[in-house]
């Protein structure tokens, strides 16, 4: 299965929505681009996760993202995607959405779980991978 690594969380709240950028780096082996080429179809999927208790790997999932395909081709070697600063992947939000912790002023503890699908061919998805964990504030 695919590598993910460099999993990062960015949270932005302006007025009453917040932005989650997501970036990360997965890297396809010769194996899975010769997989590609004959039909196997790489997707990725992050979920929002609002964390409790505090600290785990666990929750509600508060919103998905939008699956991507990610447009592995044939080759020799490895290939990489970087998901960074230059291809973010972004969602926006009401910030009401990401209330995990009952009660005003509590604060909310989220994480992203990103997974890469292999569609046409089992296993269906890599080991979880998360984000950071960041706070939001009231």
């Amino acid at each position: 299965m695919p590598i993910v690594t460099n999993a990062h969380l960015t949270l932005t709240t302006q007025d009453q929505d917040t932005r989650i950028d997501v970036t990360y780096t997965v890297i396809f082996s010769e194996f899975e681009r010769h997989l590609a080429h004959l039909g196997l179809v790489f997707r990725d999927r992050i979920r929002v996760i609002g964390v409790d208790p505090a600290g785990s790997r666990t929750g509600t999932v508060l919103a998905n993202f939008g699956a991507q395909d990610i447009p592995v081709t044939d080759g020799n070697g490895p290939q990489r995607f970087d998901f960074d600063n230059n291809h973010t992947r972004s969602l926006t939000v009401p910030r009401s959405l990401l209330q995990e912790d009952p009660g005003s002023g509590d604060p909310d503890e989220i994480l992203c779980r990103i997974r890469i699908a292999a569609i046409g061919l089992p296993p269906l998805e890599t080991p979880d991978v998360f984000t950071n964990q960041e706070i939001l504030l009231g």
